[in-house]
């Protein structure tokens, strides 16, 4: 998406996951430009960093930024 540059300014994002916490400092721009635009989606309000993606999770990301490029 060319966000990179504003994505790696991690000091400007707060993230209002559960487990904010559990995110690395150097992915918080990318995760917060991602859930603002609904290209992720919480669960129960937790972000679960550790977790692995599912493959349907993956897809409906990926459907998710392919509507974003659209707009």
């Amino acid at each position: 998406m060319g966000v990179g540059f504003i994505a790696e300014l991690s000091n400007l994002y707060t993230l209002n996951f559960k487990d904010s916490k559990l995110i690395p400092k150097n992915y918080k721009g990318y995760i917060a430009i991602a859930n603002e635009l609904k290209i992720i989606t919480p669960i129960k309000g937790y972000f679960m960093p550790r977790q692995s993606v599912t493959r349907g999770e993956a897809a409906k990301m990926l459907v998710n930024y392919l509507k974003v490029e659209k707009q």
